[in-house]
């Protein structure tokens, strides 16, 4: 199993002791991971930590409003069905992905599994065109990702 690989939690396993998850891969029929090893996949892509803006306007009972604009970021899976929490200054709320989008768009994460399409060779090392990495560093805002190969 590689860093990025999509699976689905398939039952509980106790290994040693230690409380784990047993995943189903499509190349893997089973994996017993730590709870820290996996994490949800959320409603429209987004991931725990993303950086969003609100795309809409709301009032709650207790006063607190969400303006369009207000920035906020994905703390993880909701309770309700299809919706993903988002924590913003002065609350958080549980919304549709439709009604936030990421403040940096970027297709890549930290823990993304990549695939080279060229081959360099530089002080840092050599990667072959094929080989698989994954993504160390995105920066938002930049063009720019790191990526850890093993050859």
């Amino acid at each position: 199993v590689m860093i990025g690989d999509r699976g689905s939690v398939v039952g509980a396993a106790t290994v040693n002791g230690s409380e784990q998850l047993l995943c189903a891969f499509a190349n893997h029929a089973s994996a017993s991971l730590f709870l820290d090893q996996v994490e949800h996949e959320l409603p429209g892509g987004f991931r725990a930590g993303d950086i969003v803006l609100s795309r809409i306007d709301l009032k709650e009972n207790s006063g607190f409003t969400l303006t369009i604009g207000d920035r906020g970021t994905v703390v993880g899976p909701s309770p309700v069905a299809g919706k993903i929490h988002v924590r913003f200054f002065g609350g958080d709320w549980h919304l549709y992905p439709y009604a936030v989008k990421r403040e940096v768009p970027s297709r890549w994460h930290i823990g993304d599994a990549v695939v080279s399409k060229i081959a360099k060779a530089d002080g840092e090392g050599t990667v072959a065109v094929g080989e698989r990495g994954i993504v160390v560093s995105a920066p938002a805002g930049e063009d720019l990702i790191r990526c850890r190969f093993v050859g």
